[in-house]
């Protein structure tokens, strides 16, 4: 490799595992050069999702769903004290 993010063209031909290796484990691009030219790049493949301080920032911002949950309870309940329901005909 000519420095850590690049990598001549002959040299990655030899070397295609290493610097397969050297991108997985590293998770940085690596710039193939052939001559003075930059002519492609071998990089990791675009994370999806979030990272787990991501996702623990985005819970902890969720609104709490409590109120909600009490309120709906009583409701049910109001609902059920209060309906009439018809008698089973089969009976």
């Amino acid at each position: 490799m000519l420095n850590d993010n690049t990598i001549s063209a002959p040299k990655l031909v030899r070397n295609l595992a290493a610097a397969i290796n050297h991108v997985r484990n590293t998770g940085k691009s690596l710039a193939i050069v052939k001559g003075n030219q930059s002519i492609a790049v071998l990089a990791p493949p675009p994370m999806k999702g979030l990272s787990i301080d991501q996702l623990i920032k985005v819970l902890e911002n969720l609104p709490s769903i409590e109120d909600k949950d009490q309120r709906f309870s009583k409701d049910l309940e109001t609902i059920r004290q209060s309906s009439k329901l018809p008698g089973n005909p089969w009976e």
